[in-house]
């Protein structure tokens, strides 16, 4: 568009809806400790939802992907919720599936924890990590699939001393 002096200019914004709903964990109470993830090609907005479990947010029509990530010491893993067509008002409810605690231990031929050790976690649509500390392993929240798993020495070594992965899933 090229701006002259005077004159009226218009521009057609397209149509906007409302996407809402309520986000709920697996048992069906409301839960507040997740933020929405809306993306469209490489656009993305993400909105927290209320202390009530409500979400909204008014988007341009067109195809999006739906997804949640948890926050403040939820440990729901990040979930994909699909697809969404957004041609018209649309309330979306969300289930929250069940997933699991990952606790990986890694430990030296003396039945010893290593501390400080990067457990870094990557399956699909997810890239995680924790540490070991104290002599715990790093606990990592999941879905119930198939990972890659990776070690991050840490400093003194080069490399760990011979030693053992030891891990063991709670349902959440």
């Amino acid at each position: 568009m090229f701006l002259e002096e005077d004159g009226e200019y218009q521009l057609s914004l397209p149509p906007t809806y409302m996407l809402s709903g309520v986000v709920r964990d697996s048992h069906g109470t409301p839960v507040d400790s997740q933020s929405l993830l809306v993306e469209q090609g490489n656009r993305s907005v993400a909105i927290g939802v209320n202390p009530d479990g409500t979400y909204s947010i008014k988007l341009a029509a067109g195809e999006y992907r739906v997804s949640t990530r948890s926050y403040g010491g939820s440990s729901v893993p990040p979930q994909d919720h699909g697809r969404v067509d957004l041609f018209s008002d649309t309330v979306l409810d969300i289930h929250l599936k069940p997933g699991l605690a990952l606790t990986v231990d890694v430990i030296d031929e003396d039945g010893v924890g290593i501390d400080g050790v990067d457990v870094l976690l990557q399956g699909p649509n997810v890239f995680d990590w924790a540490r070991t500390r104290g002599g715990d392993g790093a606990i990592l929240d999941v879905m119930p699939g198939a990972y890659e798993l990776f070690l991050d020495v840490p400093a003194p070594y080069l490399q760990l001393p011979p030693f053992q992965v030891r891990y063991s899933r709670t349902p959440r």
